[in-house]
């Protein structure tokens, strides 16, 4: 009776091929808990004693490795911190299929069912270990030859897969890299293309903005024309009229006007910009609320006369 495993996963896996049945090419093929196997009955005690001696190799000097089924019939072993793939097949013999009796009759038939195979596949002995990257591609494989079985180059096969695991890592960080500078490429064009915008905006407004100045420059031209001709004409004594539709067109100028409300904007920004120099701790509303405004001619320093 051969020894009990030694790691969780060669249990798993001789747990795993001990309760299912061979396929079609008489193959037992494990589990999701188990190592990723594809094998004859006659190799389950070699098979499980290889995975043992694999996990105790990639374990030595380094941390214990960790064994994942990923979800799925896969075996992926954590090796410093990389996911790397692994699948162990056992090759199979073909011989031409010489049918039975009964086969024979069917194949006599129109409709064959169930289909009389071409070949029978029976599990040759021969096992196979492959090492995948998991992530970026890239396949290693090591097959049983006659002078040298998979038991002999197996620290052979350890160190191929700390080297996958060191490309992949290697793989990773570039790609992580390149998607860094993507991204700030892409944040730096982001930004150009907010900035413009932002100043499009700008100069919509200033546009709009010299529109109306435009506009009520106009409405003052229009007044003072007016007046002019209404002097020689039989309007020049119709005050109330004329006076009327005269302030009615300053007003709508001084509404439409921006230079009053633009000039007070940049009064208030100075302002602002001075009471923050101070350095007396206010903030800029706060300073504006506590300043005291003195009314022309009028001289805060002196005292009411007596």
């Amino acid at each position: 009776m051969p020894p009990r495993p030694k790691s969780d996963i060669a249990r798993r896996t001789l747990s795993s091929l001990r309760a299912c049945s061979p396929n079609d090419k008489g193959l037992l093929v494990g589990d999701v808990n188990s190592f990723d196997v594809s094998i004859g009955p006659a190799s389950i005690a070699r098979v499980v004693a290889l995975i043992d001696k694999l996990a105790e190799l990639l374990a030595t000097g380094a941390t214990p490795p960790a064994f994942e089924s990923g979800g799925r019939r896969m075996t992926i072993v954590k090796v410093d911190g990389e996911g790397i793939q692994l699948r162990i097949v056992e090759e199979v013999d073909r011989t031409k299929h010489n049918p039975t009796p009964e086969e024979r009759g069917r194949l006599k038939e129109r409709f064959v069912y169930p289909r009389v195979p071409d070949w029978d596949y029976s599990p040759a002995g021969r096992l196979r270990l492959e090492v995948a990257q998991t992530l970026y591609g890239g396949k290693e494989a090591w097959s049983d030859r006659p002078d040298q079985p998979l038991e002999v180059v197996l620290p052979l096969i350890v160190r191929a897969i700390r080297e996958t695991a060191a490309r992949q890592r290697a793989s990773r960080a570039k790609i992580d890299e390149q998607a860094r500078l993507s991204a700030a490429r892409e944040r730096e064009r982001w930004d150009a293309e907010e900035r413009k915008r932002k100043q499009d905006e700008r100069h919509r407004a200033l546009v709009a903005e010299a529109k109306r100045w435009e506009d009520a420059a106009l409405l003052r031209e229009y007044a003072g024309e007016l007046q002019r001709a209404a002097a020689m004409s039989s309007l020049a004594g119709d005050h109330d009229g004329l006076g009327a539709l005269i302030e009615e067109l300053h007003d709508a100028s001084d509404h439409m006007d921006p230079i009053p409300d633009r000039l007070s904007s940049l009064l208030g920004s100075a302002v602002r910009a001075e009471k923050g120099n101070d350095g007396d701790g206010l903030g800029d509303e706060e300073a504006l609320d506590n300043s005291e405004v003195t009314a022309p001619g009028e001289d805060a320093g002196e005292d009411e006369p007596a």
